[in-house]
């Protein structure tokens, strides 16, 4: 399709034309928005004739679309250097949109429109910079403080072509000479507004109601506004002038003419006072009793309020029973609750908040962690870490919480980080916290998400750190010395090649689970490392919290037995020495982690080498002893997973599936070529949990290249589990664990197919061409050859 850019003109001197496009083609005294004179409106409905094809015309989000808003942005930027008036007049027309993407341009100067062709004229001067969307993004403020780098902007808009329905924008802001240029598509196809929350329908509501009076006039929108049309549901909108007199309001026009000043809700006399005392641009809550037009009954409503040009618009949304706040709500509750009470008695409430009686949420576990100039005063679930610092403290991907929660304001600040959870088997969790400054101290909580797995996505240096911040958390329980220096002594406390070793503040050894046999009184500063005999010196000069890195060194690995090229990481806590590191792996293998990925290699290392495809078969095109180049990929399943492999290259390739770690398991699988038309491999299939190793090679030998590998690891879901079963002559029927029913075997009766489809059954029984069962609810049900 056609596309409506003109080409860059040639630039003059572009400070000095922008000045002039400011002083010479801005309109003084533009008038207000909603009292434009009436003539203007035919020119703005003009405006508006050429956008619906453009607007069907709109694609999803690409990266094609990206660059031709960027194209569109820097043509524009060209034209007002060279003819600022001229530049004005084209892009305040439809002859500017972009036929492709529906591309124009939004201009902006300190956050005020200067032009964009879809708004009224009589809007142009007003504020955009305030502008949010129905999930509350605050796109009018990020698009108003672009730079000259630009910034990719993507918020909902209410499409007016689309009866105003929810439609996401995605658009490209740039600065340039003090002004910021931006351009747009959006995606027409994609549904939003089904995933909108309550609240955020709510909101889109009063948007949508802004974009009327905006798109449509405010005579327009105030009828519309007044019609049944307008109720969808629960949702509606009120409608009030400037000076509070109620225009619009299809739920109960008894209101029309009346003042927002005189509302009063059932549990709430001063409703209408409060909303009436928002100022110009301001928003708010209130939860109060009303009348539900979807139900005809009084109910709790929470009530969404904006001011726009002096007009207050009314939303709101309402519960059947009390919400279930959000775990971030929640917590911000507890916090404050836990002021509050410090505010009535600091000394009893510090002496509750250490108590595990304060631990409270039985799904949130929320307790209060207090801080003082970045010191540990209540920490009821980790009494040892009291009086304690915590500004130092990382977490494995060396994000320093410690710091931020220390560091907190007045104003409050969310913290996330990864975390050792005692009662999980210190497994590491993602929690999230809230924390607030309060008369000098830090008062904070959190919740721990114990759904997520983060650890299979750490590295392995990050799992080696996060083996000496397990340590530190065992330290600090209660009774926690001894209890972790006796866990560290034990093989369980090895994973793979993952250990511990913890040195009393004198360097002597007090556990080491791979070295049971070492004497006591051992000191650290007799490590010594067959290439680095200075090892154990280098970490008894070790006095930081935080940890340092010593090596690689030549060290034994556990997991294999053999000496392997090893960081050390050692750390100080307490004045213990706790050392854990972790090993380099082979240069021809890469660990997979998670889901898989798109890895890409070379073939050419005379180190890396098949040792599996010289010996297949002659009819697979194996020679032997000659040289195949192979790079390796380790998996591990940690439950049955449908397992896709694809290698691809310019030149021939070849994939095995081999059972365990290592270039010599035995072959599980081969694929030669994908498909007649391809010289790529690919694997499909279904694993049990266990190690596997995916080898990447070539057909011939002696080839050399590149070659990307793709690897997709879905895991299956677990197979159901019954808890009833009952057979006929040749069908048999169970009961899930969650009451359904499976059939299964010959079905010439329907004794299969026509099982019950819903409903949770607790007993079965079959005969030979039927079954029968009974439900929870003491119905039951017969089905097969009944007669």
């Amino acid at each position: 399709m056609r596309r409506k850019i003109s080409p860059a003109l040639p630039g003059a001197l572009f400070v000095a034309l922008l000045l002039a496009l400011i002083v010479g083609v801005l309109l003084a005294g533009v008038p207000a928005a909603l009292d434009a004179p009436r003539a203007q409106a035919k020119t703005d409905d003009a405006h508006t004739q050429a956008l619906p094809d453009a607007i069907a015309n709109q694609q999803d989000a690409s990266e094609e679309a990206l660059e031709a808003a960027k194209a569109y942005v820097d043509t524009a930027i060209a034209r007002f250097a060279a003819d600022p008036g001229g530049a004005t007049a084209y892009y305040q027309s439809t002859d500017s949109i972009d036929d492709e993407f529906g591309l124009y341009l939004l201009l902006l100067r300190d956050g005020a429109v200067v032009v964009n062709p879809t708004f009224p004229s009589g809007y142009l001067g007003s504020d955009y910079s305030g502008a949010t969307d129905a999930l509350e993004t605050p796109y009018g403020k990020i698009i108003s403080e672009a730079d000259e780098d630009g910034v990719v902007v993507e918020h909902l808009r209410a499409v007016r072509e689309d009866n105003f329905t929810f439609r996401k924008k995605t658009a490209w802001a740039k600065r340039a000479g003090g002004l910021v240029f931006s351009a747009g598509w959006t995606d027409m196809k994609t549904d939003v507004e089904s995933t909108l929350t309550p609240r955020q329908k709510a909101i889109g509501t009063a948007i949508k109601a802004r974009a009327r009076m905006l798109r449509l006039g405010r005579d327009a929108a105030i009828a519309y506004y007044n019609t049944p049309e307008s109720i969808d549901g629960e949702y509606y909108v009120t409608i009030a002038q400037p000076l509070g007199t109620i225009g619009a309001d299809a739920v109960m026009p008894e209101l029309l003419s009346t003042n927002l000043r005189d509302l009063q809700a059932s549990d709430d006399p001063e409703l209408g006072q409060k909303i009436f005392a928002l100022e110009n641009g301001g928003e708010l809550w209130i939860t109060h009793l009303w009348r539900n037009p979807a139900t005809g009954q009084e109910e709790r409503r929470h009530t969404y309020a904006l001011r726009w040009l002096g007009f207050y618009i009314v939303s709101g949304y309402y519960e059947d029973a009390p919400p279930a706040l959000d775990p971030l709500e929640r917590t911000k509750a507890y916090v404050n609750e836990s002021i509050r009470k410090y505010d009535e008695d600091p000394e009893a409430a510090i002496e509750y908040y250490r108590s595990r009686d304060s631990v409270t949420d039985d799904e949130l576990r929320l307790y209060l962690l207090l801080l003082k100039d970045g010191v540990i005063l209540v920490n009821p679930v980790f009494p040892g870490a009291q009086n304690t610092g915590i500004a130092w403290r990382t977490d494995p991907l060396g994000r320093e919480y410690g710091k931020a929660l220390a560091e907190a304001d007045e104003e409050g600040e969310v913290v996330e980080y990864l975390l050792p959870i005692s009662s999980d088997n210190y497994t590491y969790r993602k929690k999230t916290a809230w924390a607030i400054r309060h008369k000098g101290l830090v008062f904070s909580a959190g919740w721990i998400d114990r759904e997520t797995d983060v650890e299979s996505t750490l590295t392995p240096r990050q799992k080696a750190i996060g083996t000496v911040i397990e340590v530190r958390a065992r330290l600090q329980q209660e009774q926690g010395f001894r209890k972790a220096i006796d866990h560290y002594r034990t093989p369980e406390s090895i994973e793979g090649e993952y250990y511990a070793i913890i040195a009393d503040r004198r360097g002597n050894i007090l556990a080491d689970a791979t070295r049971p046999d070492l004497p006591a009184g051992t000191n650290v500063r007799s490590m010594a490392a067959s290439d680095d005999p200075a090892l154990g010196q280098k970490i008894a000069a070790v006095e930081s919290n935080y940890g340092e890195w010593i090596g690689p060194h030549l060290w034994r690995n556990p997991a294999t037995g053999q000496e392997e090229r090893r960081h050390t990481h050692v750390a100080r806590f307490l004045g213990f020495y706790i050392i854990s590191g972790y090993y380099e792996p082979e240069p021809c293998v890469q660990k997979i982690y998670g889901d898989g990925g798109t890895y890409r290699g070379t073939w050419g290392d005379d180190d890396c080498v098949s040792e599996t495809r010289p010996n297949d078969p002659d009819d697979d095109g194996g020679s032997a002893g000659r040289k195949y180049y192979a790079r390796f990929y380790e998996v591990t399943l940690d439950e049955a997973s449908n397992v896709t492999v694809t290698l691809a290259s310019d030149v021939d390739t070849f994939l095995y599936l081999l059972d365990g770690h290592g270039k010599s398991g035995d072959r599980i699988d081969k694929n030669d070529d994908a498909n007649d038309d391809t010289q790529d491999s690919r694997i499909e299939k279904k694993l049990d949990a266990g190690k596997y190793t995916i080898e990447a090679t070539t057909y011939q030998p002696n080839m050399t290249g590149d070659f990307t590998i793709d690897i997709d690891i879905d895991a299956l879901p677990p197979p159901p589990k019954y808890k009833a079963i009952s057979s006929g002559a040749r069908h048999a029927c169970a009961i899930r664990m969650d009451g359904a029913i499976d059939c299964r075997g010959d079905d010439s009766f329907g004794q299969v197919s026509e099982r019950p489809k819903s409903g949770s059954y607790i007993q079965i029984t079959s005969g030979d061409d039927h079954s029968c069962a009974l439900s929870d609810e003491n119905h039951w049900i017969c089905w097969g050859n009944i007669d």
